[in-house]
């Protein structure tokens, strides 16, 4: 009768334990298929944008021109490729740009390689066409930033160019506000001494979608040293 007594509970219990050893072994599975992600440190972008006009710092360089860009960054350090082209000359590219940056707590500090050639015999491995400029600056906090450039190689005067800006925004609508000046003689920006060269607004937006955006933006800039004001409008798309 004992026997019979303990087939009976056995059999009564099989199911139960069955339950309990699928039951456990779903949570072991669950557990180690299901891996944290691990998060990328390196960032890279690529775009390009549709200018009216190409303005810099208080000067129209160029007309109508397409200016591509693209960028990788790993822990605040960031290499930049930039570019622009003029419609005017066929989609020749006068203008290239690398620069390396740094950027911690606001403070950035970064150089840059411009390569314009005038002619065509100026080749890019070769001194002519560069100028080399070194950047530092300061953003506090998102308000206003503070930056100062100034040419180290291949410009006889050193020129320099100091800037004020700070964003905001009206609604849906993104501003910069910038005024920059060049501090001393300069042949590179046409001044005899100190002179305030760009008083600049701009204004845009930027339409998000899940793997690119569309910034567009307008921008009116005014040299008082020279008594010129100029317009432009950009459109372009990145990822």
């Amino acid at each position: 009768m004992k026997k019979i007594f303990s087939l009976i509970v056995l059999m009564a219990l099989v199911p139960s334990i069955n339950a309990l050893a699928e039951t456990s072994a779903e949570t072991t599975d669950s557990t180690t298929v299901e891996k944290p992600k691990r998060k990328c440190s390196i960032e890279a972008g690529v775009g390009f944008d549709v200018v009216s006009s190409y303005l810099w710092r208080g000067s129209q360089l160029d007309k109508a021109a397409i200016q591509p860009d693209a960028y990788i960054s790993w822990k605040g350090l960031t290499f930049d490729v930039w570019g622009s082209a003029g419609f005017a000359d066929g989609l020749a590219f006068p203008e290239i740009d690398l620069s390396l940056s740094y950027t911690i707590k606001g403070f950035s500090i970064g150089v840059t390689d411009y390569y314009c050639p005038a002619a065509a015999e100026d080749l890019y491995f070769t001194g002519g066409p560069h100028t080399i400029e070194v950047g530092v600056g300061y953003d506090l906090l998102g308000y206003v930033a503070f930056n100062w450039y100034t040419n180290v190689y291949n410009d006889e005067h050193y020129s320099s160019y100091f800037e004020i800006s700070a964003p905001f925004s009206i609604g849906a609508i993104d501003f910069s506000a910038a005024v920059g000046c060049s501090p001393y003689h300069s042949d590179f920006y046409g001044t005899k001494s100190f002179n305030v060269i760009n008083c600049c607004l701009t204004a845009g937006h930027e339409f998000e979608l899940k793997s690119c955006s569309f910034p567009i933006s307008a921008t009116l800039m005014a040299n008082p040293a020279a008594k010129a004001v100029f317009f432009a409008v950009s459109a372009g798309i990145a990822f």
